[in-house]
């Protein structure tokens, strides 16, 4: 019979949205087997979108019990409402989307594949892309477990739901999740930075040993609240807490490093930030965001040799990345796009001009002491090297100035 894949989903008010990630699936004969959906509480037509394309909806009786209230007012239980679209799954594998997400690439090999997968692997990991700007640019990509075997995974926390799973995950190629979520108007993302707050700190309220909020809650308030020193408070507090989150059987991600580094960057410390990125370095000698974080501190600091080790560093873990996408593992990176990759070469490429402008006047002021077939071998061979790059070499000192007329003219 071959395998057989469910699509699991939980919606509230997606009507918009769900068109437009349900026809994705369809393009790609994805929703053939199985698609469920559980409704948190719709009030628009986003039932009606998913029967349009087969759906199951659930709609749980005790639909209260989905929520929690925070200081910001009822939120969602995003852990307990994504177990329930599991729950009527009865698939091989379970596909998770959300509905601002859409899939795209190609999923013709996709069965095949998972028919060879070993009885060991519990996951399978697509590439993850963070969308901006109405969907014409990647924020930023990293690779995420999407697909699970049956009965191998359970969802934890309230927010930032945790799928519980045996790790690590397999990366499948060819497809990959576009996320549209964060591509928000100002007021929007002040709507879904409280509720997400709100809800980090109810799970703490819960669970005082969720150390993994601080990590979010220092990014989330970085990014929205402008609140530098309580985002640099809960980069320490969650770095401090590193070995109880190991214990806990949790990965801690080292993307807080490179968030605290912008965060004392942005605070102007850079005491504290000399100190925090130093540390970085020691941890993460090989990571992405670390040498992106290097690089900025070089330009902070107009330091030319830290620009062009961390410009430097980039370039070459984002090539180890393109070639093997778990090189970092599997957590989201912040700078692992083409506009973070532009930034590191436009510096890398600007500092080895500049070191050989210095190192072509030091030659010119050498040549003289060399006989002449030596300095036009040698005028000869960097007019060469010069024209490669399109450019042209000219002696400024043999320029003629303008002949003037005088101003009675």
């Amino acid at each position: 019979m071959g395998i057989k894949i469910s699509v699991c989903m939980m919606v509230k008010d997606e009507e918009k949205n769900l068109e437009r990630c349900l026809a994705s699936l369809k393009k790609l004969n994805l929703l053939k087997d199985q698609l469920i959906v559980v409704d948190t509480g719709s009030k628009d037509k986003t039932v009606q979108v998913a029967k349009k394309y087969g759906a199951t909806v659930i709609i749980p009786k005790d639909l209260d019990s989905y929520f929690v209230t925070t200081e910001f007012g009822k939120a969602i239980n995003f852990g307990k409402a994504r177990n329930a679209t599991i729950e009527r799954a009865t698939g091989d594998w379970f596909l998770l989307m959300d509905a601002d997400e859409t899939l795209e690439g190609k999923s013709n090999k996709f069965r095949k594949y998972l028919e060879t997968v070993p009885a060991n692997v519990e996951g399978i990991a697509f590439e993850f892309i963070d969308m901006r700007k109405g969907g014409k640019m990647d924020h930023m990509r990293f690779p995420q477990p999407r697909v699970f075997r049956k009965g191998c995974i359970k969802f934890e926390r309230i927010v930032h739901n945790f799928p519980r799973f045996k790790a690590p995950a397999l990366y499948f190629a060819d497809l990959r999740v576009q996320h549209y979520g964060y591509d928000l108007s100002e007021k929007q993302k002040k709507v879904k930075r409280d509720r997400t707050l709100g809800l980090l700190r109810k799970q703490l309220e819960m669970e005082p040993s969720s150390h993994w909020c601080y990590f979010y809650m220092a990014n989330c308030i970085g990014e929205y609240d402008g609140e530098l020193d309580r985002s640099i408070e809960y980069c320490i507090k969650y770095i401090k807490h590193k070995d109880a989150t190991i214990k806990q059987g949790l990965n801690f991600n080292p993307g807080i490093y490179y968030t605290l580094v912008q965060s004392c960057m942005a605070s102007g410390d850079v005491e504290l930030c000399d100190k925090w990125l130093s540390e970085s370095i020691r941890q993460l000698p090989d990571d992405l965001d670390i040498a992106m974080a290097v690089l900025d501190f070089g330009v902070w600091q107009k330091k030319p040799n830290i620009i062009i080790k961390g410009a430097t560093q980039f370039v070459n873990v984002y090539d180890e990345m393109v070639k093997d996408p778990l090189f970092c593992g599997s957590r989201f990176t912040f700078n692992f796009n083409a506009r973070a990759m532009l930034k590191a070469l436009f510096h890398v490429s600007i500092m080895r001009l500049n070191e050989s402008h210095q190192n072509l006047n030091r030659i010119l002021k050498v040549l003289p002491d060399f006989d002449k077939k030596v300095q036009d071998t040698v005028m000869s061979d960097i007019t060469n090297e010069i024209k490669k790059i399109g450019a042209e070499y000219i002696d400024v000192d043999k320029i003629k100035e303008p002949t003037r007329e005088s101003d009675d003219a």
